[in-house]
């Protein structure tokens, strides 16, 4: 990329690989000041390009970004050590509008969001950028309406998780408590029902690792261990076989990625 980053948030839109904010302690000699950069996944050989838009805050971090049509959806985060309670939405076609959407109930970041059926769910995080303010609150956002309700909540607080979606179901993977307890631990949550159940855990403890699904797989990657070690492990979750298998190393370790899925 052509932006050193870390804690940052990617979407993949029309064949567009879109990568957003950074952590201010990332700053090198050589870097840049682009908050947003895209790369186009059909391009051969591509380059990675500043996009035509910008954050609503520059040096976002720790916050989520979801695709709703064709916009952009910009969920809470850290700005000026600040953590944010604002959802923007920004135009992904020109004129690349970014317009307040609608406030949360309470500022959050490091925390997950998924979209499911049209409505967008956020999932826990902290509500002062540190782990003893760690939620386990879960709140809908209804993108037609402009409104946020909260639902039943997370058995335990989390922050610095791994966050997927499958079929109606938001997956909750590790992360740290309030206690600063690193968990392996796996919740499934589902939006219809509002109800929750374990899954088997994790191989390892981890948090600050991401996660994707690909069919009935989650993969899971890096983060830091229970000793704060930064991790280049990865391990899958089979949904038809309940179990997880760990996957062959990453090349290099990685805490507070980010990752996307892009079916060719």
């Amino acid at each position: 990329m052509n932006q050193f980053r870390s804690a940052p948030s990617s979407v993949v839109y029309q064949n567009r690989m879109i990568v957003t904010g950074k952590l201010p302690e990332t700053e090198m000699p050589n870097d840049t000041t682009i908050n947003v950069e895209e790369l186009n996944l059909a391009e051969h050989n591509a380059h990675w390009i500043e996009s035509p838009f910008e954050l609503p805050f520059q040096e976002l971090y720790g916050h989520v970004c979801v695709v709703d049509h064709n916009r952009l959806v910009v969920i809470g985060g850290r700005f000026n050590r600040e953590v944010k309670d604002t959802i923007h939405q920004i135009q992904l076609t020109s004129p690349y509008t970014s317009t307040l959407l609608s406030n949360m109930t309470r500022a959050i970041c490091y925390h997950g969001a998924v979209t499911i059926n049209e409505k967008i769910f956020i999932i826990a995080g902290t509500t002062t950028g540190f782990f003893e303010g760690a939620t386990s609150t879960v709140l809908e956002c209804d993108p037609a309406t402009n409104t946020c309700t909260e639902l039943e909540p997370l058995p335990y607080p989390v922050s610095h998780m791994a966050t997927v979606a499958w079929k109606d179901n938001v997956v909750v993977l590790g992360g740290r408590d309030n206690e600063s307890n690193i968990r392996s631990t796996v919740i499934m949550y589902n939006v219809a029902t509002r109800s929750h159940h374990m899954l088997p855990e994790m191989t390892k403890r981890r948090y600050g690792c991401t996660a994707v699904t690909i069919g009935d797989d989650i993969i899971v990657m890096g983060g830091w261990d229970e000793t704060g070690i930064a991790v280049d492990s990865v391990e899958c979750y089979n949904f038809v076989t309940n179990t997880w298998t760990e996957f062959p190393a990453m090349t290099e370790t990685r805490p507070r990625a980010t990752a996307v899925v892009k079916d060719f």
